[in-house]
Protein backbone atom coordinates (compact mmCIF):
# COMPACT_ATOMS: atom_id res chain seq x y z
CA UNK A 1 0.00 0.00 0.00
CA UNK A 2 1.09 3.26 -0.44
CA UNK A 3 1.47 5.61 2.11
CA UNK A 4 -1.77 7.95 1.19
CA UNK A 5 -3.59 4.48 1.13
CA UNK A 6 -2.34 3.63 4.42
CA UNK A 7 -3.29 7.14 5.75
CA UNK A 8 -6.43 6.90 4.20
CA UNK A 9 -7.42 2.92 5.76
CA UNK A 10 -5.85 3.75 9.31
CA UNK A 11 -8.39 5.96 11.68
CA UNK A 12 -6.40 5.83 15.08
CA UNK A 13 -2.45 7.78 13.95
CA UNK A 14 0.51 7.68 16.36
CA UNK A 15 3.04 10.45 15.68
CA UNK A 16 6.57 9.41 17.16
CA UNK A 17 9.19 11.59 17.94
CA UNK A 18 12.53 11.34 19.74
CA UNK A 19 13.65 11.81 23.03
CA UNK A 20 16.26 14.05 21.77
CA UNK A 21 14.47 15.95 19.24
CA UNK A 22 15.40 19.25 18.08
CA UNK A 23 12.56 22.02 16.93
CA UNK A 24 12.34 20.68 13.50
CA UNK A 25 11.57 17.50 14.15
CA UNK A 26 8.78 18.77 16.22
CA UNK A 27 7.44 21.23 14.05
CA UNK A 28 7.02 17.83 11.75
CA UNK A 29 5.32 16.09 14.18
CA UNK A 30 2.67 19.07 15.01
CA UNK A 31 2.22 19.80 11.15
CA UNK A 32 1.49 16.45 10.95
CA UNK A 33 -1.33 16.42 13.70
CA UNK A 34 -2.45 19.73 12.37
CA UNK A 35 -2.79 17.99 8.48
CA UNK A 36 -4.41 14.82 10.40
CA UNK A 37 -6.96 16.60 12.32
CA UNK A 38 -8.25 18.75 9.32
CA UNK A 39 -8.60 14.92 7.81
CA UNK A 40 -10.71 13.96 10.56
CA UNK A 41 -7.75 11.29 11.85
CA UNK A 42 -7.89 10.21 15.38
CA UNK A 43 -3.80 11.59 15.76
CA UNK A 44 -1.69 12.24 18.43
CA UNK A 45 1.91 12.98 19.37
CA UNK A 46 4.05 11.35 21.79
CA UNK A 47 7.44 11.55 22.73
CA UNK A 48 9.39 8.17 22.38
CA UNK A 49 11.05 7.06 25.61
CA UNK A 50 14.53 6.38 26.12
CA UNK A 51 14.90 2.87 26.03
CA UNK A 52 16.24 0.36 28.94
CA UNK A 53 19.60 -1.61 28.17
CA UNK A 54 18.39 -4.65 26.21
CA UNK A 55 15.25 -3.15 25.63
CA UNK A 56 14.00 -2.40 22.15
CA UNK A 57 12.28 1.17 22.09
CA UNK A 58 9.99 0.46 18.68
CA UNK A 59 6.46 0.69 19.11
CA UNK A 60 3.91 -1.93 17.94
CA UNK A 61 1.45 -0.93 15.49
CA UNK A 62 -1.90 -3.06 15.52
CA UNK A 63 -4.51 -3.69 17.80
CA UNK A 64 -4.69 -4.51 21.83
CA UNK A 65 -7.26 -7.23 22.49
CA UNK A 66 -8.57 -7.95 25.96
CA UNK A 67 -9.79 -11.05 27.27
CA UNK A 68 -11.86 -10.62 30.03
CA UNK A 69 -12.52 -13.25 33.12
CA UNK A 70 -15.91 -11.33 35.11
CA UNK A 71 -15.51 -11.19 38.86
CA UNK A 72 -13.44 -14.69 39.01
CA UNK A 73 -9.68 -12.64 40.09
CA UNK A 74 -9.74 -13.55 43.58
CA UNK A 75 -9.94 -17.36 42.64
CA UNK A 76 -7.79 -16.96 39.81
CA UNK A 77 -4.24 -18.84 41.41
CA UNK A 78 -2.20 -19.22 37.83
CA UNK A 79 -2.57 -18.01 34.36
CA UNK A 80 -0.05 -19.26 31.47
CA UNK A 81 -0.26 -19.89 27.48
CA UNK A 82 0.80 -22.12 24.43
CA UNK A 83 1.35 -20.59 21.36
CA UNK A 84 2.31 -22.01 17.47
CA UNK A 85 2.19 -21.02 14.55
CA UNK A 86 -1.16 -20.94 14.53
CA UNK A 87 -3.10 -20.31 17.85
CA UNK A 88 -2.74 -18.79 21.22
CA UNK A 89 -4.02 -20.96 23.87
CA UNK A 90 -4.70 -19.31 27.47
CA UNK A 91 -5.16 -21.16 30.68
CA UNK A 92 -6.62 -20.11 33.76
CA UNK A 93 -6.43 -22.30 37.14
CA UNK A 94 -9.09 -21.41 39.52
CA UNK A 95 -9.15 -21.83 43.27
CA UNK A 96 -13.12 -22.56 43.34
CA UNK A 97 -16.05 -22.20 42.02
CA UNK A 98 -16.79 -22.34 38.26
CA UNK A 99 -16.79 -19.96 34.83
CA UNK A 100 -19.42 -20.00 32.53
CA UNK A 101 -19.33 -18.67 28.97
CA UNK A 102 -21.27 -15.62 30.30
CA UNK A 103 -18.57 -14.52 32.13
CA UNK A 104 -16.01 -14.20 29.42
CA UNK A 105 -15.77 -10.94 27.11
CA UNK A 106 -13.52 -10.50 24.52
CA UNK A 107 -13.08 -7.03 22.83
CA UNK A 108 -10.53 -4.49 20.92
CA UNK A 109 -9.19 -2.08 23.22
CA UNK A 110 -10.26 0.99 21.15
CA UNK A 111 -8.46 4.26 23.32
CA UNK A 112 -5.30 1.77 22.85
CA UNK A 113 -5.75 1.08 19.01
CA UNK A 114 -3.37 2.28 17.29
CA UNK A 115 -3.88 1.59 13.41
CA UNK A 116 -0.74 3.42 11.78
CA UNK A 117 3.21 5.08 13.39
CA UNK A 118 4.38 7.82 12.24
CA UNK A 119 8.14 8.35 12.73
CA UNK A 120 10.16 11.64 12.50
CA UNK A 121 13.68 11.91 12.18
CA UNK A 122 15.61 9.63 15.14
CA UNK A 123 12.87 8.06 16.38
CA UNK A 124 12.58 4.39 16.27
CA UNK A 125 9.49 1.85 15.56
CA UNK A 126 8.94 -1.43 13.80
CA UNK A 127 8.84 -2.08 10.05
CA UNK A 128 5.32 -1.12 9.70
CA UNK A 129 6.08 2.67 10.71
CA UNK A 130 6.28 4.95 7.53
CA UNK A 131 8.32 8.26 7.92
CA UNK A 132 7.05 11.54 8.57
CA UNK A 133 8.85 14.12 6.14
CA UNK A 134 7.08 11.70 3.21
CA UNK A 135 3.86 11.37 4.84
CA UNK A 136 3.63 14.95 4.91
CA UNK A 137 4.58 15.85 1.16
CA UNK A 138 1.40 13.47 0.72
CA UNK A 139 -0.99 15.18 2.81
CA UNK A 140 -0.08 18.64 1.85
CA UNK A 141 -1.17 17.24 -1.11
CA UNK A 142 -3.94 15.44 -0.45
CA UNK A 143 -5.02 18.94 1.47
CA UNK A 144 -4.43 20.75 -1.71
CA UNK A 145 -7.09 18.68 -3.77
CA UNK A 146 -9.69 18.99 -1.06
CA UNK A 147 -12.75 20.93 -1.08
CA UNK A 148 -12.75 22.92 2.54
CA UNK A 149 -10.96 26.17 1.43
CA UNK A 150 -9.69 26.43 4.85
CA UNK A 151 -8.19 22.69 4.36
CA UNK A 152 -6.40 24.19 1.42
CA UNK A 153 -4.88 26.95 2.82
CA UNK A 154 -4.07 25.52 6.16
CA UNK A 155 -1.48 22.93 3.97
CA UNK A 156 -0.46 26.33 1.89
CA UNK A 157 0.24 28.04 5.24
CA UNK A 158 1.82 24.80 6.50
CA UNK A 159 4.29 24.75 3.81
CA UNK A 160 5.34 28.19 4.37
CA UNK A 161 5.46 27.94 8.69
CA UNK A 162 8.74 29.55 9.90
CA UNK A 163 9.77 29.63 13.49
CA UNK A 164 11.06 32.14 15.86
CA UNK A 165 12.63 30.04 18.94
CA UNK A 166 13.15 33.80 20.94
CA UNK A 167 9.52 34.01 20.60
CA UNK A 168 8.11 30.51 20.22
CA UNK A 169 6.18 31.80 17.81
CA UNK A 170 5.27 30.11 14.17
CA UNK A 171 4.45 32.36 11.79
CA UNK A 172 4.03 32.28 7.47
CA UNK A 173 3.18 34.48 4.97
CA UNK A 174 0.21 33.78 2.70
CA UNK A 175 0.00 35.83 -1.05
CA UNK A 176 -2.97 36.79 -2.39
CA UNK A 177 -2.05 33.54 -4.78
CA UNK A 178 -2.62 31.30 -2.27
CA UNK A 179 -5.98 32.73 -1.42
CA UNK A 180 -7.15 32.61 -5.12
CA UNK A 181 -6.25 28.69 -5.48
CA UNK A 182 -7.39 27.83 -2.08
CA UNK A 183 -10.98 30.17 -2.64
CA UNK A 184 -10.50 31.69 0.35
CA UNK A 185 -10.75 34.76 2.17
CA UNK A 186 -9.61 36.18 5.58
CA UNK A 187 -12.26 34.43 7.69
CA UNK A 188 -10.52 31.25 6.27
CA UNK A 189 -7.45 32.67 7.57
CA UNK A 190 -9.04 33.07 11.20
CA UNK A 191 -9.90 28.93 11.02
CA UNK A 192 -6.28 28.21 10.18
CA UNK A 193 -4.85 30.13 12.90
CA UNK A 194 -7.45 28.01 14.88
CA UNK A 195 -6.47 24.82 13.03
CA UNK A 196 -2.56 25.85 14.34
CA UNK A 197 -3.73 26.51 17.85
CA UNK A 198 -5.70 23.01 17.84
CA UNK A 199 -2.59 21.22 16.95
CA UNK A 200 0.40 22.89 18.36
CA UNK A 201 -1.42 24.15 21.45
CA UNK A 202 -2.54 27.20 23.48
CA UNK A 203 1.41 28.06 24.65
CA UNK A 204 2.80 28.60 21.32
CA UNK A 205 2.55 31.86 19.71
CA UNK A 206 0.97 32.04 16.07
CA UNK A 207 1.20 35.26 13.30
CA UNK A 208 -0.22 34.91 9.53
CA UNK A 209 0.41 38.32 7.55
CA UNK A 210 -2.01 38.21 4.34
CA UNK A 211 -2.77 39.31 1.41
CA UNK A 212 -6.43 38.18 0.11
CA UNK A 213 -5.97 39.64 -3.44
CA UNK A 214 -4.05 42.16 -5.09
CA UNK A 215 -5.52 45.26 -4.59
CA UNK A 216 -6.00 44.55 -0.96
CA UNK A 217 -4.65 46.05 2.06
CA UNK A 218 -1.92 44.06 3.75
CA UNK A 219 -3.46 42.09 6.89
CA UNK A 220 -1.89 40.25 9.99
CA UNK A 221 -3.30 38.32 12.65
CA UNK A 222 -1.53 37.07 15.30
CA UNK A 223 -2.60 34.51 18.25
CA UNK A 224 -0.65 34.83 21.59
CA UNK A 225 -0.23 34.89 25.23
CA UNK A 226 3.05 36.28 24.96
CA UNK A 227 2.40 39.93 26.26
CA UNK A 228 6.08 40.88 25.46
CA UNK A 229 5.26 39.45 21.81
CA UNK A 230 2.52 41.43 21.45
CA UNK A 231 3.93 45.01 22.16
CA UNK A 232 6.90 43.87 20.18
CA UNK A 233 4.53 43.61 17.14
CA UNK A 234 2.65 46.83 17.90
CA UNK A 235 5.80 48.78 18.09
CA UNK A 236 6.29 47.57 14.53
CA UNK A 237 2.52 47.87 13.51
CA UNK A 238 -0.20 48.88 15.49
CA UNK A 239 -3.13 47.26 15.69
CA UNK A 240 -6.91 46.32 17.28
CA UNK A 241 -6.24 43.60 19.89
CA UNK A 242 -9.01 42.10 21.58
CA UNK A 243 -7.71 39.26 24.29
CA UNK A 244 -4.94 36.94 22.76
CA UNK A 245 -5.99 38.17 19.45
CA UNK A 246 -4.16 41.10 17.62
CA UNK A 247 -5.62 42.11 14.01
CA UNK A 248 -3.34 44.88 11.98
CA UNK A 249 -3.54 46.33 8.32
CA UNK A 250 -1.04 48.18 6.32
CA UNK A 251 -0.59 49.28 2.77
CA UNK A 252 2.79 48.00 2.62
CA UNK A 253 4.04 44.50 2.95
CA UNK A 254 5.10 44.20 6.27
CA UNK A 255 5.98 40.01 6.53
CA UNK A 256 9.72 41.00 5.76
CA UNK A 257 10.14 43.57 9.01
CA UNK A 258 8.65 40.98 10.68
CA UNK A 259 11.06 38.26 10.01
CA UNK A 260 13.67 40.05 10.25
CA UNK A 261 12.56 41.66 13.97
CA UNK A 262 10.85 38.24 15.26
CA UNK A 263 14.07 36.04 14.21
CA UNK A 264 11.70 33.89 12.03
CA UNK A 265 13.46 30.88 10.13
Amino acid sequence: MTIQERVQSSQSILILVAPNAQEPEIRLAFSLLALLQKLNKQARVDYQKPPAPNQSSAIPTGKTFLVTLRGVAPWISKVHYEKDERDLKLYFSIQKGEISPQDISFQIQNQDQTDLVITTPGAIADSEAIPAQQTRDVLLQTLSQHTDPSARLLALAISKLEYSISYDLYAALLTPQDFQVSNSNAKTALRVMENLKKAFGDQTSYLLTYQTNPLSQHSGLLWSANNALILKIKHIQQGTQKGNWLLFQTAFPIYEQLRSSLLLS
